[in-house]
């Protein structure tokens, strides 16, 4: 890299430079991360322009983060914005932009506690399937809850993927999808034989995708946020905060209260760590280990 680029630790970078920087980040993001990352980085950008400037990166973050904490925001919505900040740092560390290290700096958390708390119970999950607006918007709660798939990835199933039991060897037992996951990496999400066939009887089979408008492009978040929105006022559960992702850890906690091998959630999730995977063990507060020895021990 020649010495004429510009580095954040030697020269505060001007807002331009910095937005072109956010954009080459973001190029190949999945649509979902890349609407949620660059709201992020905007405000922070919005941030620097307003005379915040430093030529401390983590000077410069660690104010924003106390600016949002000023102006109200949760410790969940606080540890979102770390974990976008440091994808961003590390982007700009591969770039060369920022010393090898800085992204390490700004400690995330764990996330342990706030997975338990936005994870579906039973009633409610149950509930506002029965209450769900429309035919389309059940299916997806569904299939979000039955494979444990991003709602990003269950907007964007292609028709052509869907296999049934006996078109998905070697796994006789289980239909099967592929999904395009973070970093556009595929996977097959094997899945109950009765929810592939839905997938397959659902909308126009001339559509390339399961889910879609009625001009055949695939359903976008904001509608599918509209649809649950009205269908938990429906439910009397409008300040509940559940999004489509609470499908998702109610997969995983459920698996994995079930006895689920962890590795195997773990490739179902699309997750690259098995530690990642492992936030959705939650002990209740009277489990012990003792009750898994043996008498005669």
């Amino acid at each position: 890299m020649s010495s004429a680029v510009t580095t954040w630790d030697k020269k505060s970078p001007d807002m331009e430079e910095m937005v072109r920087w956010r954009d080459a980040w973001l190029e190949d993001k999945p649509l979902n991360t890349t609407r949620s990352y660059k709201g992020i980085t905007d405000r922070f950008i919005v941030f620097l322009a307003e005379g915040n400037e430093f030529i401390n990166p983590m000077d410069a973050v660690n104010k924003y983060l106390m600016s949002r904490r000023k102006a109200g925001n949760k410790d969940s919505t606080i540890r979102k914005i770390k974990i976008g900040m440091r994808s961003f740092l590390s982007y700009l560390e591969r770039e060369q932009r920022l010393p090898e290290g800085t992204a390490r700096k700004l400690k995330v958390g764990t996330a342990k506690a706030a997975i338990k708390e936005r994870t579906l119970d039973k009633t409610r999950r149950l509930k506002l399937s029965e209450c769900a607006i429309n035919p389309t918007l059940a299916l997806i709660l569904r299939t979000l809850y039955g494979t444990g798939m991003r709602i990003s990835e269950c907007l964007t199933i292609e028709r052509a993927t869907l296999k049934s039991p006996e078109e998905a060897a070697p796994d006789q037992s289980h239909g099967s999808c592929v999904v395009v996951g973070k970093g556009g990496v595929r996977r097959t999400i094997y899945t109950k034989a009765c929810l592939i066939q839905e997938l397959k009887d659902h909308g126009p089979k001339n559509h390339a995708h399961v889910f879609t408008t009625k001009t055949g492009t695939p359903l976008q978040y904001s509608t599918v946020h509209r649809w649950l929105k009205q269908t938990k006022e429906g439910a009397r559960l409008a300040d509940s905060g559940i999004s489509p992702h609470w499908w998702r850890h109610a997969h995983a906690s459920d698996s994995l209260r079930n006895k689920a091998p962890i590795n195997v959630l773990s490739r179902t999730l699309g997750h690259q760590q098995l530690s990642t995977t492992a936030l959705y063990l939650h002990a209740a507060e009277t489990s012990t280990s003792a009750s898994y020895l043996s008498d005669s021990e």
